[in-house]
């Protein structure tokens, strides 16, 4: 998804016509392998955060959004705008439910990995809102909402990942699995 949105700056600058027809043939790829619940399901294990099956992410979801809406835009064909509407399911389920959200409190929290951690992963909030926003500005009132409800979380948890002079990549609220390092992960974080 990040090489069809580079494919579609490309065209943008350069009005490049293959580059547009790579960034198409990517948002054909989505709009053809969404599942039935809008849901593209990672399918890369993530040991450190003990997601060792497919997993749906909001990361993930939101790049797609983005792709889909504006090859809409683009393509002027609906189906991009309605694999990119059904997308928005994943945001109003519960991680335990096959969603990509979490409730802390009174907000909800976009995750990138779905774990039991919740290691609520700053960059795959920010890219999920990134789509949100996309769709939100198409004038979809549910992707407003969701846009909203997770600007309030994020004005929130923002200052949790200030470490003064760095910032963190995530804030997990339980123990993250990790799998035995080899010698050179060791040496690594020695």
């Amino acid at each position: 998804m990040l090489l069809g949105l580079g494919h579609l700056e490309i065209y943008r600058k350069n009005s490049s016509e293959d580059s547009l027809a790579k960034f198409l043939k990517i948002a054909d790829w989505l709009a053809a392998n969404q599942n039935g619940d809008g849901i593209w399901l990672n399918p890369l294990p993530n040991r450190k955060f003990g997601l060792l099956k497919p997993y749906p992410s909001a990361m993930v979801q939101g790049l797609a959004i983005s792709c889909l809406s504006r090859a809409g835009k683009i393509a002027g064909e609906s189906r991009y705008q309605n694999a990119s509407t059904a997308a928005l399911a994943a945001f109003g389920k519960d991680i335990r439910s096959g969603g990509v959200a979490t409730r802390t409190g009174d907000r909800d929290f976009y995750e990138e990995y779905p774990s039991a951690a919740c290691p609520h992963v700053l960059n795959g909030f920010i890219y999920a809102m990134w789509g949100l926003w996309d769709l939100a500005r198409d004038g979809n009132a549910e992707a407003k909402a969701r846009y909203q409800e997770g600007f309030k979380s994020f004005v929130e948890w923002l200052p949790k990942y200030d470490m003064g002079y760095w910032s963190r990549y995530h804030i997990s609220n339980g123990p993250i699995i990790r799998p035995p390092c080899t010698t050179i992960d060791c040496i690594a974080i020695s």
